[in-house]
């Protein structure tokens, strides 16, 4: 008997421990890929990246860019609030931003928002520290030890930058003749940031509704979401890693794991340079 009981609360272990690796997975199945229905924002929004009020609830999880999504509108609004959903996803939105584009009817063009904007000066210093990391201890370290350490100096230039990113740069809004405006601006424009202790990263962005050159009549827009990937000036070297900064950083492991290490680098870097994009319509709702 005494057997028994032990052999269900190890089996009920072992089932606690499936769901917890299976539910995350069920939770991104049960989300569409790309939105489909409208709604309405809940009161007491708040452009600050904190995404409380949304309860941390999305219309779709979008497989190409690796972002959990909804768009909302209110009688003033527009909202795209937006949630990584993985650490690599949370680099590439750091390092290349996310422009939301926004057409009304058949009309050309449209507006769009770039948010966060990057920095160069900023990905230099960070992408320098990661390559002083992995060269001053690749010869020691196994490639997933580099990669966690890697990560680590990511994520904790993650969080400094965030505290800098004050710009929008806009295009398409004939009223406002900025390129670049402040996010505390006149025109209503608001976005935020922000960034959990596990490098998941939140984002918000309002737009008013009159300033999206809507007819009358129309209350339908078509969307454009793009994680614009990081932007490389250095030329590729074949075996060599470039990074942001115009730097080549050559790994020196060597054997069949450095030639994995080095396809696995190569991958990533295609990745978080590669701009990855999601489209969709979206009508206004009122309540």
């Amino acid at each position: 008997m005494k057997e028994k009981f032990i052999y269900c609360l190890k089996s009920l272990a072992y089932f606690s421990l499936v769901l917890c690796f299976v539910e995350p997975v069920l939770a991104q199945q049960k989300l569409n890929n790309i939105q489909k229905d409208s709604f309405y924002a809940p009161t007491g929004v708040r452009i600050d990246g904190n995404t409380a009020e949304w309860e941390d609830k999305y219309q779709a999880f979008n497989k190409a860019t690796g972002i959990y999504y909804s768009i909302a509108n209110d009688s003033t609004n527009l909202y795209l609030v937006i949630k990584s959903g993985s650490q690599a996803t949370t680099n590439k939105i750091m390092r290349g931003g996310i422009t939301f584009k926004v057409s009304a009817g058949k009309k050309d063009g449209g507006q769009a928002f770039l948010f966060p904007v990057p920095g160069a000066s900023d990905m230099r210093k960070l992408n320098q520290a990661i390559r002083g990391s992995n060269q001053n201890t690749n010869q020691k370290m196994s490639l997933d030890q580099i990669k966690r350490r890697a990560d680590s100096i990511m994520a904790v230039g993650n969080a400094r930058q965030i505290a800098q990113l004050k710009e929008i740069k806009i295009d398409g809004i004939p009223s406002i003749t900025d390129s670049v405006i402040s996010i505390y601006n006149e025109y209503g424009i608001k976005a935020g940031l922000f960034l959990s202790h596990e490098n998941v990263l939140t984002y918000e962005l309002a737009v008013p509704i009159k300033l999206l050159g809507l007819a009358e009549h129309e209350n339908k827009i078509a969307y454009n979401i793009r994680l614009n990937g990081m932007q490389i000036r250095a030329r590729a070297i074949p075996g060599n890693f470039p990074d942001a900064g115009g730097t080549v950083t050559v790994f020196k492991n060597s054997g069949p794991e450095g030639a994995a290490g080095m396809s696995n680098k190569m991958a990533e870097m295609r990745d978080m340079t590669l701009p990855t994009d999601v489209s969709g319509k979206y009508a206004f709702i009122k309540k």
